[in-house]
């Protein structure tokens, strides 16, 4: 009875450790694509401002 106890307490180990593991790289990898999703939105961001800038100066060569 004291090896199968034994037993069960040596399993236990990795598969919590699999589980905490897992864990930790699903929350890296949501933490990756927020990261990428601002990085994304940055460039749209400064692609719409040169859009404007390249307006106003082709305004100011005109006017």
């Amino acid at each position: 009875m004291t090896n199968y106890v034994l037993m069960v307490i040596a399993l236990l180990g990795p598969v919590v450790s699999a589980f905490g593991a897992s864990a930790m790289t699903n929350h890296r990898l949501a933490r990756l694509e927020q990261k990428v999703d601002e990085h994304n939105s940055f460039g749209i961001k400064i692609a719409k401002l040169e859009t404007r800038l390249d307006a106003l100066e082709t305004g100011q060569q005109n006017g």
